[in-house]
């Protein structure tokens, strides 16, 4: 009795397409986990961008200001003028990290009695960042529509 060994040679249709769906699942699972590191990656980085931020506008009243009172509203509209990037930002010679394209200073809150920051909000991204100064930052997905 002589076997056929030309006909057993290869898969047959059934195992590659088993296969495959085990290759379609197993990448499925690995694409979830990549994007959530990488979801987790960017907020990590936002919030080490608002702390450098942070600390910049520190040095920045520091040198403005030198113990004279800090004229709140003036600060607050040259801080929140333009990107945090843009040549225009009179923080731009004080950043000591770089920082994302267009991101944003949308809120102060300096103590009068002291002329210190003490929380800085800021937009990058569709993520708002809230630094404080306790150095407990918070991040929120921002949702537009």
């Amino acid at each position: 009795m002589k076997i056929n060994t030309k006909a057993r040679a290869g898969f047959t249709l059934t195992e590659a397409i088993v296969a495959l769906v085990i290759l379609s699942i197993l990448s499925a699972i690995m694409a979830r986990f990549l994007l959530e590191y990488i979801g987790k990656v960017k907020e990590e980085t936002y919030i080490l961008e608002a702390q450098g931020v942070f600390r910049s506008i520190e040095m920045y009243t520091i040198e403005k200001y030198q113990g004279s009172e800090i004229n709140k509203v003036e600060l607050f509209e040259q801080l929140t003028m333009s990107a945090v990037t843009s040549p225009e930002n009179p923080l731009k010679e004080y950043l000591t990290v770089t920082c994302t394209k267009n991101a944003r200073i949308v809120g102060l809150n300096i103590r009068q009695s002291t002329n210190m920051l003490m929380q800085l909000e800021y937009q990058v991204d569709g993520y708002l960042v809230t630094v404080t100064r306790d150095g407990n930052p918070i991040i929120k997905k921002e949702y537009s529509f």
